[in-house]
């Protein structure tokens, strides 16, 4: 998450007087492009087997306190994501059950499957982890451009 405070309520000249709304307004536009960005980098980069978890990558921008939240909405992200050490609760069997219908042609293997990540877990794989640490000269780069333009315009 990016935070950014800014209080210029002790400046009294005129184009002074506008610039918190003129960069309040310009990081928020930056925000929201860098969400973008974000979220098709993170679409590309995803694990793929029918492309739902791919496709449910978000971001929220705060515009009042400038922050911007990149998130997957699929709950089963986070496993993807993490994995899963082995040893660990057995995921539900129906939660399996399509996955291995496609991969394994009948469904009543899920419990086998199921089983199966309890005793030797799920590898892991980063993808969004990976993803923002790869883009973050790109972030970074996208708000120092927009706070540059907002100066700019304050000081004309």
């Amino acid at each position: 998450m990016i935070t950014i405070e800014l209080d210029f309520g002790k400046f009294k000249t005129t184009p002074l007087k506008k610039a918190p709304e003129t960069i309040q307004r310009s990081m928020v536009g930056a925000l929201k492009t860098t969400g973008v960005l974000l979220k098709a980098a993170l679409t590309a980069a995803s694990p793929r087997d029918t492309g739902a978890l791919a496709n449910a990558h978000a971001f929220a921008v705060d515009e009042k306190n400038l922050s911007l939240v990149v998130f997957n909405r699929k709950a089963h992200a986070v496993f993807v994501h993490e994995g899963r050490r082995a040893g660990a609760k057995q995921p539900p069997t129906k939660a399996l059950r399509s996955w291995v219908r496609r991969k394994l042609g009948n469904r009543g293997l899920a419990f086998i499957v199921a089983r199966s990540i309890r005793q030797k877990g799920i590898k892991a794989r980063p993808w969004f982890a990976d993803t923002i640490k790869d883009k973050t000269s790109l972030v970074q780069n996208t708000l120092q451009a927009a706070l540059d333009q907002a100066i700019a315009e304050v000081s004309k």
